[in-house]
């Protein structure tokens, strides 16, 4: 599956599933996720990549 197909997959199933403020604009892969020691997902970090992401300068 392509990751653009896979993207719009996950789009509509959160549109079908869940209300209108859940639906994601944009969708970003990573290739594992930062949890705590109880198994819990850590949201902040994932923010913090991303700002920092978009942050870089880009060459």
């Amino acid at each position: 599956m392509s990751c653009s197909r896979l993207v719009t997959e996950l789009q509509q199933h959160v549109k079908r599933r869940y209300a209108a403020h859940a639906y994601p604009r944009a969708v970003h892969f990573v290739p594992e996720l930062p949890k705590t020691p109880s198994g819990k997902i850590q949201r902040f970090v994932l923010r913090q990549r991303r700002r920092e992401e978009l942050a870089a300068p880009t060459a």
